[in-house]
């Protein structure tokens, strides 16, 4: 896959940067925890900044929501992904699924093998990345049986923060849409294919600069418990976040055709055009409440 990868790269983004893999060992596996903005761009662009510094690919865990589509399905599993089984509702047995997820986490990791996984269960739509202790939890069941302590099962895992960032969203009016309708308690039912479709949309759209940072792994210190450790994570990923025109200009127009009040704390950058035509192009036609929700999005970090 990888000509095909660099291709669909190249072509959807003006820049790619890759920092921190040069501070890591390659010889060794890692739980790289990322933040989770796109369904399959995410854990692609991992594998392509491996890729590109010469490091083995990883495994990748992915939803049972993502196998309706047979072709997709198919080009995921053939890239290392396995399995979340996000479908199940019985307790008892959603807790066995998890121990075994856990441990062929664990498994992976012992034998050499890197392991993706994002910081939480769904795209974090709002912008807003945060650690849910759920999937920390879930990940410290492999150590359960031998009674071993959260602190010791996580040093065993190696888990390394992970930036993905976009300058622009393909799915930004998409995501929009959906958290509207929740925000004003209608019940959100995802239309058949609708996976797919947003799927394609991040894959094939323009992305504009992409980032991908990898920090460092977090210490014995930074997971003494799951609170902790989602801290720990939230705030290794915010630190190496930066803002793009198009979050200003978000700010901007939130302020200028919405009249939203802006935090005294937000510098407009000086030496850089705001994209703002650029932006509203984005929203046209949609109704006020989804433009406004698309640029708070935008504009998260600021706000």
């Amino acid at each position: 896959m990888s000509h095909w990868i660099n291709a669909l790269v190249e072509s959807t983004s003006s820049e790619v940067v890759i920092t921190g893999l040069d501070q890591l060992d390659a010889s060794q596996s890692y739980l790289w925890l990322s933040n989770h903005r796109d369904i399959a761009m995410d854990p692609t662009l991992i594998g392509y900044a491996l890729m590109q510094s010469g490091w083995p690919t990883a495994r990748i865990a992915i939803g049972d929501n993502l196998l309706g589509n047979s072709v997709l399905a198919d080009l995921m599993k053939l890239n290392k992904s396995f399995i979340v089984k996000r479908s199940i509702n019985d307790r008892r047995e959603k807790l066995r699924e998890f121990q075994r997820l856990s441990g062929y986490i664990r498994h992976s990791l012992d034998h050499g093998h890197s392991v993706w996984l994002a910081q939480r269960q769904g795209r974090a739509k709002d912008n807003l990345d945060y650690t849910d202790t759920a999937v920390l939890k879930m990940l410290a069941l492999s150590g359960r049986e031998e009674k071993i302590s959260f602190i010791d099962t996580m040093a065993a895992l190696r888990p390394v923060p992970v930036l993905v960032q976009f300058e622009w969203d393909p799915c930004d009016c998409l995501k929009a849409r959906e958290l509207v309708a929740r925000e004003k308690g209608i019940p959100y039912e995802k239309r058949p294919g609708e996976d797919t479709e947003s799927i394609l949309t991040g894959l094939r759209g323009q992305k504009g600069r992409i980032r991908i940072c990898f920090g460092q792994p977090l210490s014995e210190g930074d997971m003494t418990d799951a609170d902790s450790m989602a801290q720990a994570t939230d705030t290794a990923i915010e630190s190496m976040k930066t803002y793009f025109p198009v979050n200003f200009a978000a700010v901007r127009l939130l302020q200028q055709d919405f009249g939203y009040s802006v935090p005294a704390s937000v510098v407009y950058p000086t030496d850089i055009e705001l994209p703002l035509n650029q932006l509203r192009a984005r929203y046209h036609g949609q109704p006020d409440d989804v433009a406004v929700r698309l640029l708070k999005n935008y504009a998260a970090g600021l706000l």
